[in-house]
């Protein structure tokens, strides 16, 4: 039935003049996008959801019917992307206006994912073993047993299913003079500490409590401890903090007005950068394996499911969201599954709570118009530089 009604569509896309068309919405699931009006083996962007993209003009015809110009560097083959007479407009900001609901995680050594609709029917499943997430969008009942159906087009039972906490953590925007910052960054918090001297001898009592992912502007470190400048007189051990640090100097490769990011890997601190102002620092988690240097975002997805099922350290992650890729598979992106962040907790990539990488993917370039979810650098959208730095 599906397939007839497309036949019939398409006869009268055929049919309709080109110089009428002004727009084009895509009909089913989601669009890729070309830089050339031809096929390569990767996109250069993908769109997706309602509305009336413009088409600034029809170029050949192509397998599914013919090519449309969407953006200066953007190229669509009809199929189930349709022209139309309609004005366009109505398209939906993702880069703005995407906002995960609850990520599930699976307390069963085993998860059975069925892809599609038509593998559900067929009692097809895929096994997913180790860190599992997922993004359920709605819930449907096969008799008594309830399932989820999946944000990625998949369907999995409620059985063992149990809702990811969130985590509470958010950077902080900065006004003049404000670093040095402590983020705390113990599960447990960390204890006010009194310093005391007995005996000709420096020691510190407990006096209160700091809640993890709490800041506080530092007036000095000294050796194990730092020095709050408030509450006063207070001081707090070092190793249970990140610290974002004053930086007096600039990238010589980022213009004065340049927007930029700065990476300390040593403390898990990045800070978003106009030239050599700080605009915003934010606590994350890397690893040993991420790289260091000066690097481009080649890459932005709204979201990306990671599936490395096949590897020793197996994972299915649903749905990340937020993800910039900087170098090969290495990116910034927000991380649902652990909330232990200023720790290193990851497989290489630089992990951030969700509301700090949405905030980081729409301080970044390349900017993603309506409509797109996915989109890679340019000559004419070029990505923002990345630093990352060790200094240990």
């Amino acid at each position: 039935m599906l397939l007839f009604f497309y036949l019939l569509l398409s006869n009268e896309i055929n049919t309709l003049p080109q110089s009428q068309i002004k727009s084009g919405y895509i009909l089913k699931g989601i669009s890729r996008v070309y830089q050339k009006p031809a096929f390569t083996a990767e996109p250069h962007a993908k769109i997706k959801g309602k509305g009336y993209f413009k088409v600034l003009k029809a170029g050949a015809k192509c397998t599914f019917g013919r090519w449309y110009q969407i953006t200066p560097e953007g190229w669509v083959c009809s199929g189930w992307f349709i022209p139309s007479t309609s004005p366009p407009g109505g398209t939906f900001n993702w880069s703005m206006g995407f906002s995960p609901g609850n990520y599930f995680y699976d307390i069963k050594k085993y998860s059975s994912l069925a892809v599609t609709l038509s593998d559900f029917g067929r009692g097809k499943f895929r096994r997913l073993r180790k860190l599992r997430g997922f993004m359920p969008t709605s819930q449907f009942f096969i008799g008594n047993y309830p399932w989820f159906r999946l944000f990625e087009n998949g369907f999995i039972s409620t059985s063992g299913l149990k809702p990811y906490k969130h985590s509470t953590l958010s950077g902080l925007t900065l006004k003049a003079k404000e670093l040095p910052v402590a983020f705390i960054t113990s599960a447990r918090g960390t204890p006010l500490l009194r310093k005391k001297i007995e005996n000709g001898k420096v020691g510190y009592k407990p006096s209160g409590q700091v809640s993890q992912y709490s800041i506080r502007s530092i007036k000095k470190i000294t050796g194990d401890y730092i020095l709050l400048k408030s509450p006063k007189d207070f001081w707090i051990k070092r190793t249970d903090a990140s610290v974002a640090f004053k930086i007096p100097s600039q990238n010589p490769n980022v213009k004065p007005d340049e927007q930029w990011i700065d990476v300390d890997l040593d403390e898990n601190i990045v800070y978003a950068r106009k030239g050599s102002k700080v605009v915003r620092v934010m606590l994350s988690s890397t690893s040993d394996e991420t790289p260091s240097g000066i690097f481009r975002i080649y890459w932005k997805t709204v979201w990306q499911t990671f599936d490395r099922q096949r590897q020793k350290d197996a994972y299915f992650l649903e749905a990340v969201p937020f993800v910039m890729y900087f170098k090969e598979s290495f990116g910034f992106h927000g991380a649902y599954w652990h909330d232990e962040f200023g720790r290193i907790k990851t497989h290489g990539c630089i992990n951030l709570s969700i509301a700090d990488a949405k905030w980081l993917f729409n301080f970044s370039n390349p900017v993603l118009e309506d409509g797109f979810f996915s989109l890679k650098s340019s000559i004419s959208n070029p990505g923002t530089l990345v630093r990352l730095r060790r200094s240990k």
